[in-house]
């Protein structure tokens, strides 16, 4: 991250920030991917930035990347910028926080439920899991957990299938997501 270098070509009106490379990657998107928290809050900075501009083939945007790849601190830098949208999603309809729960990062998941602006339930347009599914159908029990502990979450919702999260943790032998889920009282 070479934030100075950054900063001086941001400084020249010349320059495109949003100008994408060849495989669509703009210098927000990319910076968000490595986690280098210092040029996203330098791209961030200035205005001529799209904070919610995405891949073009799969829709994934700073925020997503960053929840994907669990990099808590341009997590919360980005949903601290007014204008990111916590509610895009990519091209299949994954949120930040579905994307978060999937692959276990608990950092990312309460920096994300704080967000009022969050809807812990919405499902993917493709499938309909939502993140307490995903984060059930792979095991990650402190995900779970902290879901759970968010009363706007829905532990019954079913994917488009008819799969809720206590189904796909059994089937998938999560004996301790199993007793988180049958811990909470709006288990049946």
């Amino acid at each position: 991250g070479h934030v100075k270098v950054v900063k001086a070509l941001l400084a020249d009106k010349r320059v495109n920030p949003e100008q994408a490379n060849n495989d669509g990657l703009t210098a927000l998107l990319m910076a968000a991917y490595d986690g280098h928290l210092g040029l996203v809050n330098a791209l961030l900075f200035d205005n001529r930035i799209d904070p919610n501009q995405a891949m073009l083939d799969t829709g994934l945007t700073p925020l997503l990347i960053a929840a994907q790849n669990g990099h808590v601190k341009v997590v919360k830098a980005l949903l601290a910028d007014k204008r990111v949208n916590p509610e895009k999603t990519s091209k299949s309809g994954a949120t930040a926080l579905l994307m978060a729960a999937q692959n276990g990062h608990l950092g990312v998941v309460n920096a994300l439920l704080v967000d009022n602006r969050i809807d812990p339930n919405q499902a993917t347009l493709d499938t309909g899991v939502t993140p307490l599914l995903m984060a059930a159908k792979n095991g990650h029990v402190k995900v779970v957990n902290a879901l759970l502990a968010d009363k706007r979450v829905n532990p019954e919702q079913a994917s488009k299938s008819g799969v809720t999260a206590l189904l796909i943790a059994a089937e998938n032998g999560h004996v301790k997501v199993v007793k988180a889920l049958l811990a909470d009282k709006r288990v049946n």
